[in-house]
């Protein structure tokens, strides 16, 4: 997961669950694991795609300016 955030800058959890073909639960289970220890920084985020309210995490890596 570190890797894919090194090459795309920032991520929210279900496109990175997608990208790297994992489960959706793992993927919150590690982002939160990474948070504590500060490799990664998250905020929740709420999106609406077609109307729709989609919740869900956004993090990058720890000292990086999203792109």
């Amino acid at each position: 997961m570190l890797k894919y955030l090194n090459a795309q800058g920032e991520g929210f959890d279900a496109d990175i669950a997608k990208a790297l073909k994992a489960p959706l639960g793992d993927v919150r289970t590690l982002v939160a694991a990474l948070a504590v220890s500060g490799d990664v920084i998250c905020c929740k985020v709420t999106r609406y795609i077609d109307g729709k309210m989609i919740e869900g995490v956004s993090c990058r890596l720890s000292g990086t300016v999203p792109r």
